[in-house]
């Protein structure tokens, strides 16, 4: 059983079961990024969202951080035009 809330999870059960489940919720992911996006974005995605799955919390953080900072200097290249 998998259980997520808000960034809460609890995991129980045998690694079968949990393996089963983890893979059913990453191919209905996917379906919504195919159905929303495309193919192309959704296999993207998909690649960040499993290497996310590898790092530290201390290394999402610096990766969030320079997300933000690469939207920002974006924009503000947008508002200099």
């Amino acid at each position: 059983m998998i259980k997520c809330s808000k960034g809460n999870v609890e995991i129980k059960g045998n690694l079968i079961l949990l393996e089963a489940e983890t893979v059913m919720i990453l191919r209905g992911i996917r379906n919504i990024l195919e159905e929303e996006y495309g193919k192309k974005h959704a296999e993207k995605s998909m690649q960040k969202i499993v290497k996310t799955s590898t790092m530290t919390q201390e290394e999402i953080e610096e990766e969030i951080k320079k997300t933000a900072q690469e939207i920002a200097r974006e924009a503000a290249k947008h508002l200099m035009k």
